[in-house]
């Protein structure tokens, strides 16, 4: 658009926006998985008046099936095509997504607990993902569950620092308020037996998870605790897409779980295994999110260590690995988890989940206030301590 053009239509919009009521909210969202991360914050804002939400989708291609999800739930919905004109007054972005006018202010409320996994050396969130094309922070906030993390990314990434918003976490919330009553019906629900223990295995994608670098000895060790305990497997749904294993030798998910034995749940490609942290009685995992969540429950973990993997600086799962039993294959899975079980030290457990999440039974009060305050309207409460 040249110059001249460019100032028509922004005068334009300057008088239409005169006539504008109210403040509007747009969730970028890439897939069916950021949407679960989107939708708890949307839940926040839904009753407030003067707001009004909307859901962004990049490329319908991303979602298993968009046209499902909008019939589920009828939001406003709009292409990227059209929101990237317009003049929002708030942004908010689960993940790093495509360009949104510079003149916008935007939230990044990150989709998982930063596990601090790098992108072609560079950290996920404090790398050039975050930055334009001049070298600037895009984000106005970038929120961040707890003061320990938001201290150490301070120390690491001081550029960041202003921008840091500290909002404790609705996931780990959400998993504080489940009770046993529901846990029972989970447990029926998905067919397994009351007097057994359940296990989740929770991996993350790329060739240092779990699953992609053990292959098939994956697949040998959920069959080797099968007949003793109910299982969960937790997959990253991109281990479901194709070009997730460019390069790789191995078997993919089809294969590895072809007749999988009774009394293992698998989750789907669209389906978030934050539900079934729960249901486990002991978790296994490895470099993914589900990993730092848990803790907040406050049950054992055995924790997936490839000595191959490197981590930012910044990551949590150096903290992960002191608390939990760390091994290097799952070899021989069914002995680990009895001496998990046996040497799990509860007050490790604690005061991890307390590094990793600030302001418990509080996140939602607190992204609230950071939105408003995003949006110029005046907050109920005060952000003590949030910034750094």
């Amino acid at each position: 658009m040249n110059t001249k053009l460019r100032k028509i239509v922004l005068g334009i919009e300057g008088q239409l926006l005169k006539l504008k009521r109210g403040k509007d909210v747009l969730f970028v969202i890439r897939n069916e998985l950021m949407f679960d991360y989107a939708l708890p914050i949307y839940q926040i804002l839904k009753k407030e008046p003067g707001v009004r939400c909307w859901f962004c989708y990049f490329d319908r291609f991303q979602f298993k099936n968009l046209k499902l999800l909008q019939k589920e739930f009828p939001l406003r919905w709009i292409s990227y095509r059209w929101a990237e004109v317009i003049k929002w007054d708030l942004v908010i972005m689960p993940d790093q997504g495509p360009y949104i006018r510079k003149d916008i202010p935007k939230i990044y409320s990150d989709h998982g607990v930063p596990t601090g996994k790098m992108v072609k050396g560079h950290p996920y969130v404090f790398g050039p993902k975050s930055l334009d094309e001049k070298g600037e922070i895009i984000y106005q906030k970038i929120f961040t569950p707890s003061h320990f993390m938001a201290e150490r990314i301070r120390r690491l990434y001081p550029s960041f620092s202003s921008r840091l918003r500290v909002t404790g976490n609705l996931l780990s919330d959400e998993l504080l308020t489940y009770r046993e009553h529901r846990r029972l019906e989970d447990l029926r629900r998905l067919h397994f037996r009351e007097d057994r223990k359940t296990i989740m295995l929770a991996s993350t994608w790329g060739p240092h998870s779990m699953f992609q670098y053990l292959d098939y000895g994956f697949r040998k060790a959920v069959e080797s605790i099968s007949p003793f305990y109910n299982v969960i497997i937790s997959l990253h749904f991109l281990n479901y897409v194709q070009r997730s294993y460019e390069g790789f030798k191995g078997l993919i998910v089809e294969d590895i779980f072809r007749d999988i034995p009774k009394g293992v749940y698998i989750t789907g490609p669209s389906e978030s295994g934050n539900r079934y942290l729960p249901l486990a009685d002991l978790l296994v995992t490895d470099h993914t999110s589900l990993g730092l969540y848990f803790p907040v429950l406050r049950r054992p973990i055995i924790f997936y260590d490839n000595p191959e993997m490197v981590y930012s600086p910044h990551s949590l799962i150096y903290d992960l690995r002191k608390a939990a039993y760390n091994v290097k294959d799952l070899s021989n899975l069914t002995w680990d988890i009895e001496q998990c079980f046996e040497t799990f030290d509860e007050i490790k457990m604690r005061l991890l989940s307390e590094k990793i999440f600030s302001y418990p039974g509080r996140a939602a009060k607190r992204y609230k206030e950071e939105i408003f305050d995003s949006l110029g309207l005046k907050n109920e409460g005060h952000l003590e301590g949030a910034v750094l």
